[in-house]
């Protein structure tokens, strides 16, 4: 399926419209969906992540490309774990060692899926790296600092804040004040201090967070 729209839409001579960008990313999204239904405990990531990064992508004044690949970036973070066993990214519990491993993979192979197409290749580098950490502790390239993407340093923050906000069969959720608290914790070493200031400036009395499931 993959190889087959990667050749529709960059087949050499065929101009890619918008209409044709649309029906891609419509399909890709079906995926994310498709892997958010598998998973009741991320039910409606994606769409508060959306939401999020847009906001945050706007405080620190990204340009019109840069917030649409961001957005894109936010709703296929993690379609790449269509490439990982169920088993493993749907066990009810905490992850071993080697099972951690296996499911690292998944930003890598989600930015391979949709960086075959020209138009994403910039949500792709965002999807990639939204796992790396400030001080050059995270995943896939252990990069650090500036030489992280924006992009995936807004993601990296708010797909951690809804993790926190989001119940576990080993967790229970974290209360919107204990979250807030776990993000200035993490600030300089997991995070970017600057995004995650830009992020706590967000409206969330006017969000309904109990959705979370």
């Amino acid at each position: 399926m993959f190889k087959f729209l990667r050749d529709l839409f960059c087949k050499k001579g065929w101009p890619l419209y918008k209409q044709n960008e649309e029906i891609y990313l419509e399909v890709l999204s079906a995926l994310a969906e498709a892997i958010e239904a598998k998973d009741h405990s991320t039910r409606g990531h994606s769409e508060r992540m959306v939401k999020f990064v847009t906001f945050v992508g706007q405080q620190l004044g990204m340009s019109k490309q840069e917030l649409k690949d961001l957005e894109m970036a936010a709703i296929l973070h993690d379609v790449g774990k269509i490439g990982i066993d169920k088993s493993v990214f749907l066990k009810p519990g905490k992850l071993t060692p080697e099972e951690y491993e296996i499911i690292k993979n998944h930003s890598t192979i989600g930015a391979n899926i949709i960086g075959r197409v020209t138009f994403m290749k910039g949500a792709a580098q965002y999807v990639k790296h939204h796992h790396e950490r400030w001080d050059g502790n995270g995943y896939p390239d252990k990069i650090k600092g500036d030489d992280i993407p924006l992009g995936a340093r807004i993601l990296a923050v708010v797909d951690s804040f809804d993790a926190m906000m989001s119940e576990r069969p080993y967790k229970k959720p974290m209360t919107l004040e204990e979250s807030f608290a776990e993000l200035k914790r993490n600030s300089g070493t997991q995070f970017d201090q600057k995004i995650v200031e830009t992020f706590l400036k967000y409206d969330f009395q006017s969000e309904n967070l109990s959705d979370h499931p």
